[in-house]
C-alpha cells in the first residue's frame, strides 16, 4: 500500500497526532473539576483533558510505529511543519495576542537561529 505522505502528514499534523500539542503527563482527576458551567451548561474541560493526556501517552508510540513502517512519512511530516507554523503566523497576527512571539519566531527563522515550533510555543 502507498501512502500519500504530504497528505498524510498535513492531515495527522492539524489533527491530535502532531509531535507537540497539548500535553497531560498525569490522568486528569475527576473530581478537581467542576460539573457545570457557571452559566449551568456541562462542563465539558475534564474531557478534553483525559483526551490530551491519552494523546500524550499515545504520541510517541504512534509516531515509533510511522517510522518503522513508512520512514519517509515522518520526514514529510517535519517538513510539514514549518508550513503549518506560517499559516498559524498569519491567522494569529490579526489577533495581537501572539505578535511578540510571532515577531521572534520570524526573526529566528530569518537569522537562520535553529527552528522552533511557533504552534508548540502558543499552545504552551
Amino acid at each position: 500500500m502507498r501512502l500519500d505522505y504530504a497528505f498524510v502528514a498535513i492531515m495527522l499534523a492539524t489533527s491530535f497526532f502532531t509531535r507537540s500539542g497539548a500535553s497531560h503527563e498525569t490522568r486528569p482527576d475527576r473530581l478537581r473539576y467542576a460539573v457545570f458551567n457557571e452559566d449551568g451548561t456541562p462542563n465539558l474541560l475534564w474531557g478534553e483533558h483525559v483526551m490530551e493526556y491519552e494523546q500524550t501517552l499515545l504520541r510517541p508510540i504512534f509516531f515509533e510505529e510511522m517510522e518503522r513502517m513508512e520512514p519517509t512519512w515522518v520526514k514529510v511530516h517535519e517538513a510539514v511543519g514549518l508550513q503549518m507554523d506560517f499559516e498559524l503566523c498569519i491567522e494569529q497576527t490579526a489577533d495581537g495576542f501572539f505578535l511578540r512571539l510571532i515577531q521572534r519566531w520570524l526573526e529566528d527563522l530569518a537569522e537562520g537561529r535553529p527552528r522552533w515550533s511557533l504552534r508548540e510555543r502558543m499552545m504552551g
